[in-house]
């Protein structure tokens, strides 16, 4: 199996240090880390796939230029020889997400299916939710098959303390983009009468939304704190859940929500949006559900775990680390990603033994 990605996150300027850089090998497995800003640099990644003559082909996303445009154009004409594409859209076909950049967007989708490409793949969602999204912009009958996220998390034996304040401290990790909602929750704070404080991480990838969100910070209440602490390294993730009361994402919709899970399974309980594959494990607690287009929900929220007791927050973690080991108990009899593959190369006529593989790349 080869793997071609990003050498750094999403927007940022620092490549990942090694031994993530370059080319990483495991065995028959060869990871490669690329940047493509120039078309040469796609030339070259092209180059490299066609020298690997893969016989599936799987792409992580829909919209992503040089990684599902280019080897798909590719493909099409004929310069990558796969069998099959498999191809991942990552919950792009959320209407909310539409809704973002929606003329270029429909102008994409419009090219597809006058040149019907969407007949040419099998689309893979996480979610019989997302498998109806894809149903609804493509027809019933395109070909789509549900792999749940089988993300490997490590969760903790037993719950942390959390802040260990008295004052509310709130985490939120995310891009800053309207569909995270971290302008739903500043606005929502603005509502609590009670200390809380927020650290907000996460690359700023909509200036214009960002500003709006500090507009909204300048006039918050004077018990309410909110602090940009820019982007959060890989190895701080579980330091930042350990240590916060709580995880506000009032997001508009999550096809799977990693940060969902790691928040979790570090006992960290999270106050999220409606539309995500975890929210109706949350009823029991762990957290609470709001409704990103009701403040007043995200309000109430908030306040109640404001007046929470030292003892019902630990509670509370506890259910944090119950609602995490029931969805990984949900996903052990899921069909698998590697499971996917093997099926797509026994119909391609190929041998199916390529060794052990991970889950699917999140």
């Amino acid at each position: 199996m080869s793997l071609v990605c990003r050498d750094r996150d999403l927007n940022s300027k620092v490549p990942y240090d090694p031994p993530f850089s370059g080319e990483l090998r495991t065995g028959r497995h060869v990871v490669r880390y690329t940047r493509i800003t120039s078309i040469r640099d796609a030339l070259r990644m092209l180059s490299w796939m066609r020298a690997r003559r893969p016989d599936v082909l799987y792409v992580n996303s829909f919209h992503s230029v040089p990684f599902t445009v280019v080897p798909l154009v590719a493909q099409w004409v004929g310069y990558l020889r796969v069998r099959k594409v498999l191809l991942s859209p990552r919950g792009e076909f959320n209407p909310r997400a539409l809704a973002l950049g929606s003329a270029a967007k429909s102008a994409y989708l419009r090219v597809w299916r006058k040149l019907g490409l969407h007949r040419r793949v099998v689309w893979v969602a996480s979610s019989e939710k997302e498998r109806a999204e894809i149903h609804e912009i493509w027809g019933s009958d395109v070909q789509v098959e549900v792999i749940p996220e089988r993300g490997r998390l490590e969760i903790l034996s037993e719950p942390t303390e959390g802040s260990g304040r008295d004052e509310l401290s709130l985490a939120f990790v995310g891009r800053i983009s309207p569909i995270k909602g971290l302008l739903e929750a500043i606005e929502g704070l603005a509502g609590v009468d009670k200390s809380v404080s927020l650290a907000v991480y996460g690359p700023i990838e909509d200036e214009a939304y960002w500003s709006r969100c500090r507009k909204a910070i300048t006039i918050l209440p004077a018990c309410v704190a909110v602090t940009y602490e820019g982007e959060l390294s890989a190895s701080g993730v579980a330091t930042v859940f350990r240590n916060a009361d709580a995880l506000l994402l009032p997001t508009h919709g999550e096809n799977f929500g990693h940060v969902l899970g790691e928040a979790l399974a570090m006992s960290c309980p999270v106050i999220v949006g409606l539309n995500t594959p975890w929210t109706e494990l949350l009823h029991d607690g762990g957290g609470a559900v709001v409704d990103p287009t009701d403040i007043a929900s995200i309000t109430d929220a908030v306040t109640h775990f404001c007046e929470l007791s030292a003892a019902e927050r630990m509670r509370q973690r506890g259910h944090a680390l119950a609602v995490v080991r029931e969805w990984r108990s949900r996903g052990e009899s899921a069909q698998t990603f590697d499971a996917l593959v093997r099926s797509s190369l026994a119909e391609a006529g190929h041998p199916t033994d390529f060794g052990p593989t991970h889950p699917a790349p999140g």
